[in-house]
């Protein structure tokens, strides 16, 4: 929406449009003289110098300038002659008057003539063909709307005619005449236009053929309406859209008085300034920064002039003030606040998070800063199930009871960087507004123990557990129906969906006792914030379990001829789906073909289901041949378990061509003030030229002068991942980014291809 944000309100304006007050606002055009002086006002009626003819019957000739002129189209078709006096209606001579006003209802479809191939000039026309014509030039289309048949009900039911008898009717009129004209066009003023929305006469003054305050004395606005609020929209914590009921003239700032009730006082929330838009009902409310606050405002317009002058006060209306909502951006941002209990909040951003320190976080409650808590006194951790939030843990407050009035909120500084090297807002801060809760924190509870085989349990908490502590075997102690101790032999915290952070599954040494019960003992765990812990409780669990299946290639296609992507059931152990060795490719008609791919892509936090292998340089897929792509027994799945058989773990593919695009920039787009984010199509490590400053470069011209840069800063998020910082990105200029050389995963080398052009990020 664009801003007009020079608004100066001038006294003498004011003066001049309250003297200009109708006393009802009450058309008194009713006679048809009355509105043939309209008609003429407007260019679509026309004398001879003596009178308006009225009584004549109405020519062919007639009604198509009728129709021009209704349409506001006189002036483009006199300027324009050249365009439409040509038709091909062998009586419509090119130097007659009337010949461009007839090409000019040809071309919009609104007469067609006779089949002859004749117009009839001279000829009179009938109150249905008239109809017809003016139910077109507001556009709806015979034979689709209406048909020749249905002409005078159709008028009805639009509006274009009155009485009732149409509704009925049959026989044509055909003494129609400039006077039946003349009230058929005032009516149709009045209509909307089909497509365009709007009543007709609106174009007339918006092109300054009248004005607002002739629209009023014409008869096609009403001005009976009192000014009123039809919509309040806040659009930001700095920002109210007001709509009204009818286009404004004067708005004063000074003249609009805002409250709200805040611990039983009524405060006055005052208008930093007015920016008018470009529809003249709606106005922008700009508040300065953080006065606006998420309660109820009463709003009272002391004095407005609308559009012709009339003076309407006191003015007055709800609305609920600024909500937090989720902030999408490709800038770095608080996202949203989600109070999890009257001690504990999860704070979300819009982008990866790098340091989390807690001496940038400061709470405030209405307006004022709580000075109890302090970095000393609260706990912040990354959440385990993204990467874009942190939990913030209150060791000394609680978030109180709170009245309809109070409200909370959480300022961060500027200082905090994301992953991708941006600092918050640009440095700025941010601040976000939230809802507390009255619900307690839950103390940790272990809610299930699941045995998946014979040497494998899974314990679901309650919440997340600190992964450090969960990961100390030492913690956990096992016995079978015979108190005999089975060993724990590892302990790691995995990611389930709907379960990330919260799930630690052990494997021991020795097997479960089927369907047997057993023990264990948790002698110390706690959860992120260490506020809460399980120390010395024991449980019991059933050894029932159902051996688990090995994992299995589900899909296997080759992208090109050294890349091929596996398709598989379940989940693998991060480090274990890295190791080359774990798979296997060999050739079906070729017997020579074997190999191990040189490097294996795989982020169980990014596609848990998907594995890419990069085979080595020497080792191309050849076309039209069968390969078998093999997971080898020696590999583990999320919980720590190798594979007991070859069942199921190979694959065969078909390759059946050797294009490869190499590595290209898919998307290049800014996420800070000084820096981009580049996403590639394939896979890149971490080596040399990767990760080279000089091997990228920013092409831009700026005042007609082509110029080029290079970052002064790389930082590799994923290998598919990669941001750029530079010195300044200056709004307004279009940027082009490109590289000298990209080696993929399995070492082969992309040279510089067309640079790619970068988007602005969302703000």
């Amino acid at each position: 929406m664009k801003l007009k944000r020079n608004f100066i309100i001038l006294m003498v304006v004011i003066m001049t449009f309250s003297s200009v007050t109708l006393s009802n606002g009450k058309s008194k055009i009713n006679t048809l003289d009355e509105k043939a002086t309209v008609l003429n006002q407007l260019n679509i009626l026309l004398g001879d110098g003596t009178g308006y003819n009225l009584q004549n019957q109405l020519k062919r000739s007639e009604a198509v300038t009728f129709i021009v002129g209704f349409l506001n189209a006189k002036g483009m078709v006199e300027g324009n002659k050249e365009d439409y006096n040509k038709t091909s209606f062998k009586d419509v001579s090119e130097n007659t008057w009337y010949a461009p006003y007839v090409g000019y209802c040809v071309q919009q479809g609104i007469i067609r003539g006779f089949d002859e191939h004749t117009f009839a000039p001279e000829g009179t026309l009938t109150e249905k063909a008239f109809l017809t014509m003016v139910l077109t030039a507001l556009g709806y289309k015979i034979d689709v709307d209406f048909d020749w048949n249905n002409v005078f009900r159709f008028s009805h039911i639009t509006g274009l005619v009155r009485d009732s008898e149409y509704l009925i009717r049959v026989e044509d009129n055909t003494q129609f005449t400039r006077g039946d004209v003349v009230n058929v066009l005032y009516t149709a003023l009045k209509l909307e236009h089909r497509q365009i929305k709007e009543p007709m006469f609106e174009r007339f003054i918006r092109e300054g053929i009248i004005t607002q305050k002739q629209g009023v004395e014409f008869g096609f606005i009403e001005n009976d309406i009192q000014v009123d609020i039809k919509e309040i929209n806040v659009t930001s914590n700095t920002e109210v859209e007001i709509i009204f009921n009818k286009n404004i003239s004067v708005l004063d700032k000074y003249k609009i008085y805002i409250t709200y009730e805040a611990e039983n006082q009524v405060r006055q929330l005052q208008v930093k300034e007015i920016v008018p838009q470009d529809n003249l009902d709606t106005f922008i409310l700009i508040f300065n920064e953080r006065e606006m606050r998420p309660v109820e405002y009463n709003i009272n317009i002391l004095e407005i002039v609308d559009h012709i002058g009339t003076i309407s006060q006191n003015i007055e209306n709800k609305f609920q003030g600024y909500i937090t909502k989720e902030v999408q951006s490709d800038y770095f941002k608080i996202s949203r606040v989600e109070a999890i209990s009257n001690k504990e909040i999860n704070v979300y951003f819009t982008q990866p998070l790098n340091n989390i320190s807690g001496n940038f976080y400061s709470f405030y409650k209405n307006g004022s800063k709580i000075t109890e808590i302090n970095s000393n006194n609260i706990v912040i951790n990354k959440l385990a199930n993204t990467d874009k939030g942190i939990s913030i843990f209150l060791r000394d407050y609680i978030f109180d009871s709170i009245d309809s009035y109070d409200y909370y909120e959480l300022a961060i500084d500027g200082a905090i960087t994301s992953a991708y090297g941006v600092r918050l807002n640009d440095n700025k801060g941010d601040i976000m507004y939230f809802s507390p809760t009255e619900k307690e924190s839950e103390p940790l509870t272990l809610n299930e123990i699941k045995v998946i085989n014979s040497n494998t349990i899974q314990m679901f908490f309650n919440r997340e557990v600190n992964p450090i502590i969960a990961r100390q075997i030492f913690n956990y102690y096992i016995t079978d129906n015979n108190n005999n101790p089975i060993r724990v032999k590892s302990a790691k915290v995995i990611d389930i969906e709907g379960h990330k952070g919260r799930t630690v599954v052990l494997t021991t040494e020795s097997n479960l006792i089927y369907n047997t019960i057993h023990k264990i003992m948790i002698n110390n765990i706690n959860d992120i914030t260490r506020q809460f812990s399980i120390q010395e409780k024991e449980y019991n669990f059933l050894g029932y379990y159902v051996n688990s299946n090995d994992v299995k290639i589900e899909g296997a296609v080759s992208l090109d001829n050294h890349t091929i992507v596996l398709k598989v059931d379940k989940p693998l152990d991060q480090e274990s789906a890295v190791l080359e060795f774990n798979y296997y490719i060999s050739g079906m008609n070729s017997l020579n073909y074997g190999t191990q791919p040189l490097a294996v892509y795989y982020d169980n936090k990014i596609d848990p289901y998907t594995i890419k292998l990069f085979l080595p340089l020497d080792k191309p897929l050849t076309t039209n041949n069968y390969y078998n792509v093999e997971i080898r027994n020696s590999i583990m799945d999320h919980l720590g378990n190798f594979q007991q058989s070859h069942n199921n773990k190979s694959f065969s593919i078909y390759h059946y061509h050797n294009y490869d695009m190499g590595v290209q920039i898919s998307n290049a787009i800014t996420v800070g003030q000084d820096t981009i984010k580049v996403t590639l199509n394939k896979e890149i490590g971490l080596k040399v030229p990767n990760v080279l400053n000089t091997n990228y470069t920013l092409s831009y011209e700026k005042n007609g002068v082509k110029s080029t840069k290079q970052p002064i800063g790389f930082t590799y998020i994923n290998p598919t991942t990669i941001v750029l910082r530079f010195d300044i990105l200056e709004e307004g200029i279009d940027y082009n980014i490109s590289f000298n050389e990209l080696v993929d995963f399995g070492g082969k080398v992309t040279s510089r291809q067309d640079s790619v052009s970068v988007k602005q990020g969302v703000k």
